[in-house]
């Protein structure tokens, strides 16, 4: 962004922009703008703010997939792979 001073104040404002797309159900501008928050994240080495972008670019594959594919999906996502290394999954009943 033209008026932003760092890589860290991108991956916030990228983020920001796209909580306001995932609020508003618009999944593929949510997803976009947590791709950008991911690599301005990455480019400023900050892991926590990694972290919030691939959880917003995991809200936005959840607006759009049924639940199980969305699992096996994210699963795939090496961003992902920190959320899923710590998790042991079961299948929750409502997935029958």
């Amino acid at each position: 962004m033209p008026t932003s001073k760092s890589s860290l104040e991108n991956t916030w404002l990228y983020h920001e922009i796209g909580r306001c797309h995932l609020e508003m159900h618009h999944a593929a501008d949510a997803r976009q703008y947590g791709e950008r928050s991911l690599e301005a994240a990455t480019e400023a080495g900050d892991e926590l703010w990694q972290l919030n972008a691939c959880v917003l670019i995991a809200q936005s594959h959840g607006l759009s997939l049924p639940p199980t594919l969305f699992i096996s999906v994210m699963i795939g996502v090496p961003c992902c792979n920190i959320i899923f290394d710590s998790f042991v999954f079961t299948t929750p009943a409502w997935l029958g």
